[in-house]
């Protein structure tokens, strides 16, 4: 797998995400081997389902003159 931001080679690794006091919970993600981004099934899902950008409507600042 190649990385989404650097396109650099990705590898499988273990995390674990603290619970609240129930315990804790492993994922498994992919991590760069160069930028660090780490990306997981979630991750992966959000950024397919991303609803498109409307920049005509978009809450950004605007540039004061």
């Amino acid at each position: 797998m190649n990385c989404p931001r650097c396109m650099g080679p990705m590898l499988s690794q273990r995390y674990t995400d603290l619970l609240d006091d129930s315990g804790q919970m492993n994922i498994t993600a992919w991590r760069c081997l160069i930028c660090g981004e780490v990306c997981d099934a979630v991750i992966c899902a959000n950024r397919v389902s991303r609803p498109p950008v409307n920049h005509s409507t978009s809450r950004s600042r605007r540039r004061m003159a």
